[in-house]
């Protein structure tokens, strides 16, 4: 990267246009998607919705975690981050898509995925206590309320953010403050209860308390590296106006190396729990991934791959403003590990149960060439996804200017109050 030195004059933000070449490859995308999950219907049902299960829950943390970065921000009535709103803002437009495919999948999902489903499984004595709550019809249900309340409030936080460029003043900035907490309110059930139905079901005879934490931190650390990644693309060609620079980069990179430990705190002190207790209901899934073929070489992988190695190249500061773009391809390394992780969370079978058969490729141990194609698969299907979030998201981030430009606290996004430069005044890579 190169500095050009510091504009003298306040350089306004650009209205974005969603380039052609973007759309098509979201297109693209959601047509590899779509064939995926096609092809993996006809080759094993349960790989297609295993594919499907990985990639809604990729894009809807990322679509949940965006207007809850902002809700954060506005209440604590944060200045630096002001300009990050509408973009945050544009990831939370996926929730209502998210919450179509969730609640199509709750519906038409076969029990050879969740096994809970299926009649014999009262005959398991630990899953049967659990059947109250693990029904197909509390599975819908909750799938409808919880995205649809979080569809309801962000959709407001948006009018209520896009009428700010109307008016001026602190009344928008208040209601926003308002909604956010409602926001806030909101968010810590629904990640729970959709963590606890469409991921910890999965193996429907395991406990653990720390999961949903652990789920939440994931989707943190991977929505706070694609917002690095979107500043400095979309700064650095002067989308953000002077209201983008390197203070922003820090700060968020700050966040990106301070989620990432918080991640590995949170999956170690599950780990560290269960292995503690050593209860078999609660050990089952490490269990599983320790025990069952070749799990356990990416059990040993992940910490270093997701934690310590990205920790290490964060350490210095000049990194975390993204010298030599090392944090920028960074990013887009934890960004495919959360996919990864997400695998590696659906992918095994479920261990422990006495409910019979498992069906289809969901009950047995695979060899690599097997596992190669389902990952293929579900690679695939996760893709489309993607695509689809892509294009929602930045559809609307484009749709409206790309910062409230009559937000109190804009004034403290301008980089004469750190003397950094503008990610302007930074060479496009």
């Amino acid at each position: 990267m190169a500095h050009h030195g510091h504009h003298d004059e306040i350089v306004p933000p650009q209205r974005y246009e969603l380039p052609s070449t973007f759309k098509m490859v979201c297109g693209a995308l959601i047509l590899v998607g779509v064939a995926a999950f096609a092809g993996g219907f006809v080759y094993d049902k349960d790989v297609a919705w295993k594919g499907f299960i990985i990639g809604m829950w990729f894009t809807l943390g990322l679509s949940l975690f965006g207007p809850f970065l902002a809700a954060t921000q506005r209440l604590a009535a944060v200045g630096w981050s002001v300009s990050l709103h509408r973009l945050l803002e544009s990831f939370g437009a996926f929730i209502p898509v998210a919450m179509i495919a969730a609640v199509i999948g709750s519906v038409v999902i076969p029990d050879s995925i969740f096994l809970w489903q299926q009649p014999e499984a009262i005959n398991d004595p630990i899953l049967a206590k659990k059947i109250a709550f693990l029904d197909q019809k509390w599975f819908i249900l909750t799938n409808i309320v919880v995205l649809a309340l979080m569809t309801g409030v962000t959709v407001m936080i948006r009018r209520v953010s896009q009428r700010q460029d109307e008016e001026s003043g602190y009344k928008s900035m208040y209601m926003q403050q308002k909604l956010s907490a409602v926001y806030l309110l909101c968010f810590a059930p629904a990640v729970s209860f959709m963590s606890w139905f469409w991921l910890m079901s999965l193996e429907p005879n395991w406990f653990s308390t720390m999961f949903s934490v652990y789920a939440f931190a994931g989707m943190f650390q991977s929505g706070l590296a694609l917002t690095y990644i979107l500043i400095i693309y979309l700064g650095t060609r002067g989308v953000f106006g002077s209201f983008m620079g390197m203070r922003q980069v820090h700060d968020v990179g700050k966040l990106v190396f301070g989620f990432t430990t918080f991640y590995a705190y949170i999956g170690f002190c599950q780990f560290l729990l269960i292995w503690y207790a050593n209860i078999p209901e609660e050990a089952v899934w490490y269990l599983q991934r320790t025990t069952q073929g070749n799990w356990v070489y990416f059990t040993l992988a992940l910490p270093f791959l997701k934690f310590v190695i990205p920790f290490l190249i964060m350490l210095p500061q000049n990194i975390k403003k993204n010298k030599n773009n090392i944090m920028f391809f960074l990013c887009m390394w934890l960004i495919f590990m959360q996919v990864f992780e997400i695998w590696y969370w659906v992918e095994p079978e479920p261990h422990g149960l006495s409910i019979g058969s498992h069906g289809g490729g969901h009950g047995h141990d695979l060899s690599g060439t097997a596992l190669m194609i389902h990952t293929l698969i579900e690679l695939g299907v996760t893709l489309g996804f993607f695509g689809a979030f892509g294009l929602v998201a930045g559809t609307v981030f484009s749709k409206h200017n790309t910062i409230p430009v009559k937000d109190p606290l804009l004034h403290e996004t301008l980089p004469h109050h750190t003397h950094e430069p503008t990610l302007m005044d930074i060479e496009e890579f």
